[in-house]
């Protein structure tokens, strides 16, 4: 690394860069590296998914995204050297700087007063058939953070003693644990559904129907849930309630991988907002 290192830094000073630009462009690459040699990688076998697994490792010390891109972009001449050097296969810090502004916004979660409020308007349905299904998605929403599009796919066979499998064409994707209330909840619907004597819910694998067809698709779970905004007078949607059940795992100390592999999320930078942001309920 050192032979490297002294490498860049002759290559900057031969660039005209000043004394101050020098010693933080090293002071970059000399902290990428380390973490390189922690991880046993090299820069020739360096992937693009493993800097960005960097990259994300800078957002979860608490940088803020200038900061981070500042970093990025600091990396990016380093690469652009490294490759020209035949040190690098391509220049990864390239594509990797990160989008400001709406995407750096905290997402939205339910406070415990608007979660109480909404179990309870649930609570009132007139039917009992709307009561049981609806409290049903609720809670695979709120407490296991299933994904509007996701629910739909969910087979009668999703819920497995305290546990809900989650699927995406077909495959299992995730399982996410269930405290005592949402299996309840979860249980009770299943019980339902499986005693429903109408031929277009015996046909259906799906776990979630309608009255009338065997699979709830994903714009009746969000006329569910706009319907249950009206009522109550505050922002609800699917999205604030799958935040309420990240937000509260990231409360309640649940390591970051691990609640990346629950929410199914595809990289730390979605997770890390649960953790650095302060309520917007």
């Amino acid at each position: 690394m050192d032979s490297i290192i002294e490498s860049y830094r002759r290559y900057l000073k031969s660039q005209g860069k000043e004394e101050n630009t020098i010693k933080a462009y090293v002071h970059e690459a000399e902290g990428f590296l380390g973490w390189c040699s922690i991880r046993n990688a090299g820069l020739s076998e360096l992937s693009q998914a493993a800097f960005s697994e960097y990259r994300d490792a800078l957002v979860g010390r608490g940088m803020k995204t200038a900061t981070v891109n500042k970093s990025v972009s600091t990396l990016s001449t380093f690469f652009k050297w490294a490759q020209s050097n035949g040190l690098a296969g391509d220049n990864f810090a390239r594509r990797l700087r990160l989008p400001a502004s709406k995407k750096d916004e905290p997402p939205r979660w339910l406070t415990p007063e608007e979660e109480a409020a909404l179990l309870d308007v649930v609570a009132k349905e007139s039917t009992v058939f709307q009561r049981v299904r609806n409290e049903a998605l609720i809670a695979a929403m709120l407490y296991a953070g299933v994904k509007v599009e996701e629910l739909p796919q969910l087979p009668i066979g999703a819920l497995r003693g305290g546990e809900l499998d989650v699927y995406d064409d077909g495959v299992r994707v995730r399982t996410v644990p269930l405290s005592p209330f949402a299996f309840a909840k979860l249980d009770a619907w299943l019980r339902l559904r499986l005693a429903s004597a109408k031929e277009v819910h015996a046909l259906s694998d799906a776990l979630f129907v309608t009255e009338r067809s065997g699979k709830m698709q994903p714009r009746a779970v969000q006329f569910v849930i706009e319907t249950y905004s009206v009522k109550l007078g505050i922002p609800l949607s699917s999205q604030s309630l799958r935040n309420t059940f990240c937000r509260r795992l990231a409360e309640q100390g649940v390591p970051v991988e691990r609640l990346k592999a629950l929410a199914g999320h595809k990289t730390l930078l979605t997770t890390w907002k649960y953790y650095r942001q302060e309520s917007r309920g």
